[in-house]
């Protein structure tokens, strides 16, 4: 069977949507043996790798609704292609094949605040189409599945869950080496709280400031805190609240990072804070357990899933909240203890085999 996957965010896409196809795709490499796979690229560039039985085809970028609903069906049909796997959203409403679509979650819907209104519109007008059409919809966690078949109006034998999980480098160092070089770097001193996400208004990056904020003038606490991640939509409203709280000597922004310096990151950080409004998945919370870091992450969507009781969950909205609970966690290092060997079990239940065991399963059945 020839599998075609829409390759839009494979190799470009860093943040967690990238990250979870990426690694999803290189465990299915691994494994089987018996499909045969074409990732389809959308570039001006004419270009064609193989490895193994993956077929690396780069397809010609007309725009993304032309490349999605026109360029991809006929590649598709040319290259007689079994089954279409959409991974980013969006599938062609009208193929020849049966259509595998990974929704993600439903932040533009449920949060649509904080989504860029543009793509908002683009995706209101073609997801629920493109939902229907599909064969069979693969999401990232109990909590997106039931907003899919809430707000997507599909039946519920029609979504499955697969779980993402972190990528093996991520793991507990018990040695001191390289740390050192990594955090002169990025000229960043212990103690430290760490952030990891896109700069943009869903992560709530703007509530970690506030409560941050209130640690530096109510408990005169040394750490600073340390952002890895790209800017996104509305980014500068981020460092206007820096510059409104006075915290430019205190947050450091390291932009993207290889994965082997963000691991180095989670292992040395005393708490890793993750106040996002919304997560289909959300992989920094699970990618810091899995290196050992204490967790303090929202309740709210999948974030309960992820964490489970391996750490603290706060209302994301709650400043107050937010800022007595980092202040515990810092402060208390018999809980900090007992927190990272929490996380380093808690993130072991994930793996990226079993997941790519899962959706070969269902390539197999469609």
């Amino acid at each position: 069977m020839k599998i075609g996957i829409d390759a839009k965010y494979i190799y470009t896409n860093k943040a967690g949507t990238g990250r979870y196809i990426n690694n999803l795709l290189s465990h299915v490499k691994k494994i089987d043996n018996v499909n045969s796979y074409v990732e389809l690229h959308p570039s001006s560039q004419s270009e064609i790798k193989k490895t193994n039985n993956f077929l690396s085809r780069i397809t010609n970028g007309f725009g993304e609704f032309i490349r999605c609903q026109l360029m991809l069906p006929l590649r598709t049909k040319s290259l007689g292609i079994d089954i279409l796997h959409s991974p980013t959203f969006i599938s062609p409403i009208i193929t020849g094949c049966p259509v595998i679509l990974t929704i993600y979650d439903l932040n533009h819907i449920l949060y649509p605040e904080t989504f860029e209104p543009l793509y908002r519109q683009y995706l209101n007008l073609l997801l629920p189409i493109c939902a229907k059409r599909a064969t069979k919809i693969i999401t990232t966690s109990e909590s997106s599945r039931k907003d899919i078949i809430g707000n997507l109006h599909v039946g519920e034998d029609k979504v499955e869950v697969i779980y993402g999980a972190a990528s093996p480098i991520f793991g507990r160092l018990d040695t001191e080496n390289n740390f050192q070089s990594v955090l002169k770097k990025f000229r960043i001193r212990t103690p430290y709280i760490l952030n990891v996400g896109t700069l943009e208004p869903r992560k709530n990056i703007s509530g970690l400031l506030k409560a941050f904020s209130m640690l530096k003038e109510r408990k005169s606490i040394p750490h600073k805190l340390v952002i890895v991640g790209e800017k996104g939509w509305r980014h500068k409203i981020i460092f206007k609240a820096i510059s409104s709280l006075n915290l430019q000597d205190e947050v450091i922004f390291t932009s993207y990072i290889s994965d082997e310096e963000l691991m180095i990151l989670y292992n040395k950080c005393n708490v890793f804070v993750y106040p996002s409004l919304y997560e289909g998945f959300g992989l920094p919370p699970l990618e810091a357990m899995a290196c050992g870091a204490p967790v303090i992450t929202s309740n709210t969507s999948s974030l309960p899933e992820v964490v489970g009781n391996a750490g603290i969950m706060i209302n994301p909205d709650n400043t107050e909240e937010l800022c007595e609970t980092i202040y515990t966690v810092i402060e208390n290092n018999s809980l900090m203890e007992n927190m990272r060997k929490k996380s380093l079990e808690r993130a072991k239940l994930f793996s990226w085999e079993k997941s790519a065991r899962q959706l070969l399963k269902i390539y197999s059945e469609v």
